[in-house]
């Protein structure tokens, strides 16, 4: 599963976003949960940064556009801030400040293009550790505090499943 927190303009939160791959259906269906709602939807991608959502009978086309800490997406007319949610750095393993333990894991299914690390290598936080690409997104897998890489469990080209260990992380 997928999170993200929609941000308004001023940064302030306004709510968390939860996507998850749907039981049944295509590669490209998911379900949406956004505070007490719940929809199913087909996600098209026609292109690099774009496409169509179909929720029940309506399409609706989306672009996307990349920041540092995010990503914005016109849908519908309107744009939508949204910045990785906490709980993801959590689950990569992240321990606290003082340093990291555990492991890095793959926020979504996709193909591994770039592993910038190796065994014994120390790394700050938010380092890029890992560049995979889903949905024809490129995205960096980092952990939220510094530390040292124990061992990496992928290669370019990989083709990983959402939870799948690419990096397994010691503490400094």
């Amino acid at each position: 599963m997928s999170r993200a927190t929609f941000l308004r303009d001023d940064g302030e939160p306004l709510g968390e976003v939860r996507l998850e791959h749907a039981p049944t259906g295509s590669a490209f269906a998911y379900v949406v949960r956004v505070r007490d709602h719940q929809c199913d939807v087909d996600i098209d991608v026609t292109g690099n940064h774009g496409g169509q959502i179909r929720v029940g009978g309506r399409v609706v086309p989306f672009r996307t556009a990349r920041r540092k800490d995010g990503v914005d997406v016109w849908l519908d007319g309107h744009v939508y801030s949204l910045k990785a949610a906490e709980r993801v750095a959590r689950r990569a393993g992240a321990t606290g400040a003082a340093g990291v333990a555990g492991d890095l894991v793959a926020p979504m299914p996709g193909t591994i293009l770039k592993v910038n690390v190796a065994s014994g290598d120390s790394f700050d936080a938010h380092d890029p550790l890992i560049v995979m690409e889903s949905m024809k997104m490129e995205m960096s897998v980092s952990s939220p505090v510094p530390g040292c890489v124990g061992e990496v469990l992928c290669a370019p080209g990989d083709l990983v499943e959402l939870g799948a260990m690419l990096v397994k992380l010691e503490e400094v």
